[in-house]
């Protein structure tokens, strides 16, 4: 079956391909003083995931993910 609107995302690929769409991400230890995030993927840098989230932009550590999640857009 289809991992849905939803899907999950889980390698470095899936980061890349989905890059423009909204996402949640929430981490295994804080970054940047929190550990979930929203907004819009930006890119994939040096291992670092960027989360465009409003005019700032955050680089989430691959490393720390804990899951990860398209948001349904409408």
């Amino acid at each position: 079956s289809s991992p849905g609107l939803d899907r999950p995302l889980r390698e470095e690929a899936d980061y890349r391909r989905f890059i423009g769409r909204l996402a949640k991400i929430v981490t295994s230890e804080a970054v940047e003083g929190q550990t979930s995030f929203a907004g819009r993927l930006s890119g994939f840098d040096a291992g670092d995931i960027l989360l465009t989230e409003g005019r700032r932009v955050h680089r989430v550590p691959f490393g720390t993910v804990r899951r990860a999640r398209l948001e349904v857009e409408f």
